[in-house]
């Protein structure tokens, strides 16, 4: 199955993922998130999103 990744600015990729768990139920557990939050490093962000996009 493939592996869904939803990058976002603050929590929007975490209540996107929750929303569609509630849809979907344990079809989502697929679904990776990650959330740049306020004072993290946009580029340390990219590197772990780009690093689980390669791993996938």
């Amino acid at each position: 199955m493939a592996k869904i990744i939803l990058a976002s600015h603050g929590g929007l990729s975490k209540g996107m993922k929750d929303s569609v768990s509630m849809i979907v139920g344990d079809l989502a557990t697929d679904i990776e998130t990650y959330s740049l939050l306020p004072g993290q490093n946009p580029e340390d962000f990219y590197q772990e999103v780009l690093k689980e996009a390669k791993e996938s």
